[in-house]
This record gives C-alpha cells, structure tokens and sequence, in this order.
C-alpha cells in the first residue's frame, strides 16, 4: 500500500516535469526534483517516460496509470498521439495503441474500469495548424487495448477538465475557438455531460445562462437546480 501511495506521487511529480520540459526541443528533460519531502519521507527514482513530452493528460485504471497524447513540436507540427501504460509492481512503462485522432491537451477521466477522452486540440491535414480544438469523444478499454468513438461533443474543447461523478462525465471549461492557431480570442464554455450509460451528449447551461433562464420565469433557483437544466 505504501509503495502504491509512493509510486502514485512521483507519477504526479513526473507529470508536472513532462509539462514543464521538453516537446519542444528545448532539452525534453525528465526526471524528480531534489531533496527530500517534509515528514520523513523519501522520493524514490522511478524508470523514466521512454517518450519525453509535455501536455499530457492521465488517468488510473485497475492500479495502472496511463498517459494519453503530448504537444507537437512548433505550431505545425503533429501531435503525437501516444499512449503509454505505467505498471507500479513492476516499475514498467509499456506502450500501448495510439490514439485514434491524435490529439493534445485533452480531458481525462476514469469510469467503471474504462478511461474516457474528449476533446483536445489537432492537425486537419499536415503542415497545417495543429492547435484546432476537437468535439470527439472516445472510450479506450485498458484491458482489452481498443478504442471506441463516442457521441461527438455539442462544441469543440481544447484543455478541457473531465470528472467522472454518479456514472457520468462532466467535461468543463476549455478553449472552444481555434485560439492558439489563429490568434482570435478563445469563447466562453458551458460544462458538457457524458452519459457512459447511454453514451450520450448532454450540454448544461452556464451560470450566466441558467441565470437568464430563472429570470424569464420569474423564479428563483438555486446553484443546484440552475445547472442541473440543460438547454
């Protein structure tokens, strides 16, 4: 237990250092920071990510810890799209099937054994801009190593947060225009649920919109009830 609570901290730590270096040619570096923790405790070295990147997005399935796609290299160039399968019992890094649009800066989240991906910016063609937010969403089976398309998303989401909650997957925030691509200014998101039951699409209201909704009815609602309307 200790060594799984030990190994599932430094994974964190090599995920700020995968964000923070590398993919862009400035070195890739990966590695812990020095020194020791308060409280006694010990940073233990780990084996490395055999593909240095940054921006990627995780999850944890059945005790492992998986790491889906990395930024491209420059505005052009394509994204990777990799997948990669840590295994605490045996400190091992084991690569598995690319995702089926290669994509960055997704949203992640676990639910019921299956790891769920939405989102994230990509490239339409080569040498083209590779920062385009996606509206796909697709469900990868760990054990079984397969990907599965989802009911695509009611808007397009680059660096969405995805939190899964009662069986379903609430996709939140994001850039919604091409943004990093173009220059335009990135738009305001409304969260978006997942239903991994019906693999169904649901966009909730912003507060601003449930908001406007409560005053043409002339009533009074609260954080709870407003978001729970979708529009």
């Amino acid at each position: 237990m200790k060594r799984t609570i030990l190994v599932m901290i430094v994974a964190a730590a090599v995920g700020v250092a995968a964000q923070g270096r590398g993919g862009r040619g400035d070195g890739q570096i990966q590695g812990i920071a020095p020194g020791q923790p308060p409280g006694g405790a010990r940073w233990t070295r780990l084996a490395p990510v055999p593909e240095p990147n940054e921006e990627r997005n995780s999850a944890v399935a059945a005790g492992k810890l998986y790491l889906f796609g990395g930024n491209p290299v420059g505005m052009t160039g394509t994204p990777p799209g990799a997948v990669w399968e840590y295994d605490p019992a045996g400190d091992k890094w084991t690569k598995k099937k690319n995702m089926p649009l290669a994509a960055h800066h997704v949203a992640v989240a676990e639910n019921g054994g299956k790891i769920y991906v939405f989102g994230g910016g990509v490239q339409k063609q080569a040498g083209g801009p590779s920062y385009l937010p996606a509206n796909d969403a697709w469900e990868y089976d760990p054990a079984a190593d397969t990907w599965k398309a989802l009911a695509a998303m009611p808007t397009a989401r680059l660096a969405a947060v995805a939190a899964a909650v009662g069986g379903k997957i609430y996709v939140m925030a994001a850039r919604a225009t091409t943004g990093l691509a173009t220059g335009s200014r990135s738009s305001r998101t409304s969260p978006i649920v997942c239903s991994t039951s019906t693999k169904s699409m649901t966009r909730q209201p912003t507060r601003g919109q449930a908001d406007r909704f409560c005053r043409r009815r002339a009533a009074r609602c609260s954080p709870e009830s407003s978001t729970a309307r979708s529009i």
